[in-house]
């Protein structure tokens, strides 16, 4: 039983990947305006890192979608560029959402909207 257990458990401590770490390293927000008629006209750049912690393992992405959100509501999706990452690595990407979307909100997300854009957040 042991030569069995052995070599499972040295396998598993040699090839058990890690999560790969995603993490906005940037973020540029040069309009957000929320239209009475509940349109946002919007325009973000966000810069991330992914880091592949893995000593043995290569990961390929082959599909990547970046989602930006306002208040519970999703305005933008953006669909990255597939790409494989090697052992130990760290790769930069950016996502550029821009446009314009209508979202639905309640009142009160409306209140805090303009509470926020009166103080500048």
């Amino acid at each position: 039983m042991l030569y069995i257990m052995l070599p499972s458990i040295l396998f598993w401590l040699i090839i058990f990947p890690s999560s790969c770490k995603f993490h906005v390293t940037d973020a540029s927000l040069t309009q957000f305006n929320l239209r009475s008629n509940n349109t946002l006209d919007y325009n973000l750049k966000v810069s991330i890192t992914v880091r592949n912690p893995n000593n043995n393992i290569i990961v390929y992405y082959g599909r990547i979608t970046s989602i930006a959100w306002y208040k519970d509501n999703d305005f933008s999706w953006v669909s990255l560029t597939p790409f494989g990452q090697c052992r130990k690595n760290t790769t930069f990407l950016q996502a550029v959402f821009e446009g314009k979307s209508v979202i639905k909100h309640k009142s009160k997300e409306l209140g805090e909207y303009k509470d926020e854009t009166s103080v500048g957040i």
